[in-house]
């Protein structure tokens, strides 16, 4: 009758109240009312849904509404290939040009890596929660895999004994791990209070990379920047 979903496959920048808080009601065969309590209804906003999946379904929206309680309802109905109502997953899309009320918590992959190396954030640096980072595409051979995390991006080839590896990172702290590497493989708490408030709106830029005899001189691969800027929403 009702579904959370999985904070995994949510993700809102919002406008009002506590990021990532949907509910999806069913409310007979094909009808579902999905609660958006962190966007604001408005004119100038849309509502987008698709069918999810490979079964032969259809979605399509039937309005949306202010909510009692804040936010945003939208009415979706899914049907089959001859109009008759079913049950069926879909992916429901909420777009708005109003801004968010507060401070948007962002990431921002730049520039490239070197060797396969990928460093991966499923979730923003909001206030009060994890911030937490995923290792992977490490090369065959590695070692050691590791994180850095610093305030400034000196983007800095590391020249011919590493050909087409750059340093996105200042490296303020440094996070070792021994394979097999587990995601998440590390995780910033970032602070609520006078703390928290006083980190709104600073980069934190992150890169990850691994340690594989025989890739370069230096034996080393690196992912892609990633910069990850603090907010409360």
């Amino acid at each position: 009758a009702s579904y959370t979903p999985n904070a995994l496959y949510t993700e809102s920048n919002g406008t009002l109240g506590p990021a990532n808080a949907e509910i999806v009601r069913r409310t007979a065969v094909g009808r579902y009312e999905v609660d958006l309590p962190n966007v604001a209804p408005s004119e100038s906003s849309m509502a987008i849904v698709s069918a999810h999946g490979t079964a032969p379904t259809h979605a399509c929206v039937n309005g949306w509404l202010p909510r009692a309680a804040g936010g945003t309802t939208v009415r979706v109905e899914t049907y089959t290939a001859a109009g008759t109502s079913t049950d069926a997953t879909f992916t429901l899309h909420y777009l708005t040009n109003r801004p968010a009320d507060g401070w948007p918590a962002s990431n921002l992959t730049v520039g490239s890596g070197c060797h396969g190396v990928m460093l991966g954030a499923p979730v923003r640096p909001i206030l009060g929660s994890d911030w937490s980072l995923e290792l992977t595409g490490l090369p065959a051979g590695t070692i050691l895999g590791f994180v850095q995390l610093g305030l400034a991006n000196p983007a800095q080839p590391l020249g011919p004994q590493a050909p087409g590896c750059t340093s996105y990172t200042s490296g303020d702290a440094t996070f070792f791990v021994f394979p097999p590497v587990q995601n998440p493989v590390y995780s910033l708490a970032i602070p609520t209070g006078a703390v928290g408030l006083s980190l709104l709106g600073l980069p934190i830029h992150a890169q990850g990379g691994a340690f594989a005899p025989g890739l370069n001189a230096l034996s080393i691969a690196l992912s892609p920047g990633l910069i990850g800027t603090v907010g409360d929403v």
